[in-house]
């Protein structure tokens, strides 16, 4: 089997299972093909599709399925809306790259019993990961509970940025002290933000409490809860990152959580 024909074999079919045009069986048997021709020529089967896919498959794989740029949280209008398409097609792409997961966190279709399954994922990628991109997206409370106890602080950034999390869940993450991993990389290892020239500012907003101020249904008293302490941030555990400039820091969360709240009022 060539690599270049397997490539555009495997994206055709894929674009007509997402237009509704040919089952997902047909790209199922079409796989099972390529494992059987590797087990013949005693190939490794990921050491051929690695040649297959020599650019990362998932912007490609994104683009088709949600109609919508690699890293988009929205989806376009030709997303595949089809539950049993996307169940169909999350083995065969997850089992190619697991970057796809976040196709499947994305889309707004996604079966829940998928969504629950990727809520236990602990694939990351550039410090982001699929249950942080599962926490921007689901609006189901029961996952978005269980994303609000999970370890990575990028998910929990996400959780208290996510508008349909119920108040009892943020007021659980009020006292979170984290800094989600992924913000800081945008921020810092990236790039500061076009336009930031306070550092201490750009990092105050990699924060899970600033994160939960800006969130729009975060109720008042929280965000005064967080607009009236002096404290927000223990300086010992977040030294890291504020160093000597920790006074600096909970002066600047505070402002910015009076700010909103003088804004909503």
């Amino acid at each position: 089997m060539d690599p270049e024909v397997v490539d555009k074999k495997f994206f055709t079919l894929l674009r007509k299972i997402s237009k509704g045009e040919i089952p997902v069986q047909n790209l199922i048997d079409y796989m099972q093909k390529v494992e059987n021709f590797c087990n013949e020529e005693g190939i490794e089967l990921s050491e051929f599709l690695e040649e297959v896919f020599q650019d990362v498959i998932c912007e490609e794989v994104h683009e088709i399925v949600n109609d919508s740029e690699w890293r988009s949280d929205a989806v376009g209008k030709k997303c595949v809306v089809s539950p049993e398409i996307l169940s169909g097609l999350y083995p065969i792409l997850t089992k190619i790259d697991q970057n796809t997961e976040l196709v499947f966190t994305t889309n707004p279709n996604t079966p829940i019993e998928i969504l629950e399954e990727l809520s236990e994922s602990s694939y990351d990628w550039e410090e982001d990961g699929t249950t942080s991109s599962l926490a921007r997206n689901t609006n189901d409370e029961t996952l978005l509970r269980k994303l609000a106890a999970n370890s990575d602080p990028s998910t929990r950034f996400s959780v208290a940025q996510n508008p349909k999390t119920p108040h009892d869940v943020l007021r659980l993450l009020v006292t979170d002290e984290h800094f989600s991993r992924h913000m800081l990389y945008m921020s810092f290892d990236g790039g500061m933000s076009p336009g930031a020239t306070d550092p201490i500012e750009e990092m105050i907003k990699c924060s899970i409490k600033f994160a939960l101020i800006q969130n729009p249904n975060a109720p008042l008293d929280l965000i005064s809860q967080i607009a009236n302490n002096e404290k927000n941030f223990n300086m010992e555990s977040n030294s890291e990152f504020f160093g000597s400039d920790g006074a600096v820091a909970n002066s600047t969360l505070k402002r910015a959580a009076d700010k909103i709240l003088q804004s909503r009022r």
